[in-house]
């Protein structure tokens, strides 16, 4: 049996024999979703789209972004998630969008999860959602998801994200999410330091 491979948070994924240079997020956020890896030279361009994008997920995006805040959905609420978190709402506030934060404290996003369903229902979603892969089809199907196509044309999505992600970031070929991190159940996270 074969050694796993441990990356540490941050660590950019190594380049497999015949595959061009990528670089990739070092925001650990949810299972299945998976990370958009991009060149260095694409990720360079494209940051300030796929982070303004990332937020832009539910029904009233355009409006959202218009007004100069999103309201974002999640449960990156621990300490090293919350870091990671403001990342994202620095680079969002660069832009002059204020990120409005709606955590829901919870592993998995269980709770985060009742929490959407309920807004949805009522009729006040948030702009964005943190979610896991799987269960974007099951909003896209419903017709809650934004058509992110424009930025995902505009920014080479089709060349620049792995291909085995798309299948999560889009739904009947549109994009609908944006992947940033990639990890299952069973990783195991380290710190060298320790």
């Amino acid at each position: 049996m074969s050694k796993p491979k441990v990356r540490s948070i941050g660590e950019p994924r190594k380049a497999a024999p015949g595959e061009p240079s990528r670089t990739t997020g070092t925001i650990r956020t949810t299972r299945n979703m998976g990370e958009c890896s991009m060149n260095s030279k694409d990720l360079r361009k494209t940051k300030r789209g796929v982070v303004i994008a990332a937020v832009a997920g539910l029904l009233s995006v355009g409006t959202a972004i218009a007004s100069g805040k999103v309201e974002v959905m999640h449960w990156w609420t621990s300490g090293g998630e919350a870091n990671a978190l403001n990342v994202l709402k620095e680079a969002l506030n660069s832009q002059s969008i204020a990120w409005e934060d709606s955590a829901v404290a919870g592993g998995s996003g269980t709770n985060a999860l009742q929490v959407l369903q309920a807004r949805v229902a009522s009729g006040n979603p948030p702009a964005a959602m943190q979610m896991h892969g799987e269960q974007i089809k099951t909003y896209a199907d419903e017709g809650l998801l934004g058509d992110l196509s424009e930025i995902a044309t505009a920014q080479n999505w089709d060349v620049v994200m792995a291909p085995e992600l798309q299948r999560f970031a889009k739904h009947d070929g549109v994009y609908v999410g944006v992947p940033f991190n990639e990890h299952r159940h069973n990783w195991m996270w380290v710190s060298k330091k320790i």
